[in-house]
């Protein structure tokens, strides 16, 4: 991933990692074969890797024939890695926005044996910025569940986000 898809990802949290895949029959001749549908759900599609210790995997409800994917950023997206038979919590998932490492993308669905060849473009995350602080200088919707701390300590300020308590 880029460097500025790492680190601190709190703000993204409630947004949304949005990307295309393309599968490509190189051996056939057939240009964007979409995933089997058999074996699409069989395995998570993205596996995000956050503070040295949590692994999050994203499971795909449904095929997209245009190959593009948006994937929540919310608990209710995501299970453990490990402990997958229990639902993730909102705590856990802060956890591990608050110091991305990785993210990766499975991108290949159907038989390799074919040649297929794969790529992935229009890669994007959601981030929050407080108010009129757009670098473009365009004006972005706001963040839903992210709201300026108005409670912290003088010289500290945050973002609270959902009903969380502040970090300051």
């Amino acid at each position: 991933m880029p460097p500025s898809f790492t680190g601190d990802r709190t703000s993204s949290y409630n947004g949304y990692f949005r990307f295309r895949i393309r599968n490509d029959d190189n051996y056939r001749g057939r240009p964007h074969v979409k995933p089997a549908s058999s074996t699409f759900r069989l395995f998570p599609q993205i596996l995000l890797i956050g503070n040295h210790r949590i692994e999050l995997e994203h499971i795909p409800m449904e095929v997209y024939e245009d190959g593009k994917y948006k994937v929540r950023l919310h608990e209710s997206s995501w299970r453990n890695r490990v402990t997958s038979q229990i639902a993730l919590t909102r705590k856990q998932m802060m956890v591990a926005l608050q110091n991305v490492q990785a993210a990766y993308i499975r991108a290949t669905y159907n038989d390799m044996t074919r040649g297929d060849s794969i790529s992935i473009s229009e890669l994007s995350l959601d981030v929050a910025v407080p108010e009129g602080g757009s670098e473009t200088g365009v004006e972005s919707p706001l963040a839903i569940g992210v709201e300026q701390c108005e409670t912290c300590h003088d010289g500290y300020e945050s973002l609270r986000l959902d009903n969380a308590m502040p970090q300051c």
